[in-house]
Parts: C-alpha cells; sequence; structure tokens
C-alpha cells in the first residue's frame, strides 16, 4: 500500500527536478520538429596556426553547413537547455594548395557549464569577415574561393566559401 501512495510523490518530485531545465528544441519528440532559427553571425572567427592541440570543446553534433554572404550557417545539437551556449570558429592561417585552395577550422562549442540534458537543435552564424581579410592578405587577391573544411566533434563538413 506504501509503494502506491509513494509513486505519485515521485512524480511530481521528478517534474519539479525537470522543471529547472527549458527545453528549447526537442529533437527527440518526432512532433516537434527543429524550428527554423535565424542564422545572424552570433560567433567569431579566429584565424590561428594549426595544428590545434588544446583547445576548449564540449561535445556537440555538426550535422551540416552552408554560407550565405559571409555567415557561415552550422546546423548543430547538443545538450543542454539551462544556459546560452556560444559557437566559435577557429581557422587554419595557411591554406592547402591544389585546384581550389582548401582551409581547416574547426567549429568550438562552450556550453557555459550545462549540465542539462535536454536535446537542443539549432542554427548558429558565425561571422566569417575576419577570414576573408585573412584570406585576402594571404593570396592578395580582392576575391577567391576557399574549400572550408569544417571540423565538429566526430564529423567535418565541407563547403565552399566566395570572398
Amino acid at each position: 500500500m506504501r509503494l502506491k501512495s509513494a509513486i505519485p510523490m515521485l512524480a511530481v518530485c521528478f517534474a519539479l527536478t525537470l522543471s529547472g531545465c527549458e527545453i528549447i528544441d526537442d529533437i527527440t519528440n518526432p512532433n516537434n520538429p527543429p524550428h527554423e532559427l535565424s542564422c545572424e553571425p552570433t560567433g567569431p572567427t579566429h584565424v590561428v596556426p594549426l595544428p590545434l592541440i588544446d583547445f576548449m570543446n564540449d561535445p556537440y553534433n555538426l550535422l551540416g553547413v552552408a554560407i550565405t554572404g559571409d555567415v557561415l550557417c552550422a546546423d548543430v545539437a547538443y545538450s543542454g537547455g539551462c544556459t546560452n551556449h556560444t559557437f566559435s570558429l577557429l581557422a587554419n592561417n595557411e591554406l592547402m594548395e591544389g585546384g581550389t585552395p582548401e582551409l581547416q577550422a574547426y567549429l568550438v562549442h562552450n556550453s557555459n557549464g550545462d549540465l542539462c540534458e535536454a536535446m537542443i537543435h539549432a542554427k548558429t552564424g558565425i561571422d566569417l569577415k575576419p577570414l576573408k581579410e585573412h584570406l585576402r592578405t594571404l593570396t592578395g587577391k580582392e576575391s577567391g574561393s576557399v574549400i572550408l573544411h569544417v571540423n565538429g566533434t566526430g564529423s567535418t563538413h565541407s563547403v565552399v566559401y566566395s570572398y
């Protein structure tokens, strides 16, 4: 008899525990498809020498990338929901030569210590203007194209950036 009366109390305690985390976009629910989020630039690009040995990167999934103008739009998924997460791009300061020059870059995620467990699906924008200026200086050309290899946690997506 005591077990039956404890179940509702446990359910209330569990619900109160979960209420501290706001679910922004739960991709585990098939009735809640990911909504289109703005891909305005919110994160910076840093041009640095690679290989990078030590940089902070919290786990996430890089689902895809696209470029519109000077903004890299990254489709990402990560656990959290209680604090703002930020993304930035670390780009190599040297080109890999070939037909079309290529450049390695790393999309870096900072969860800001968020320990909540909602699965968030979002788009994040990265301002590529610092990379554009670096490429102009490096190549001596006002315009051109580069294949940008964007490395995420466990995956790489490539996209052509015309600057």
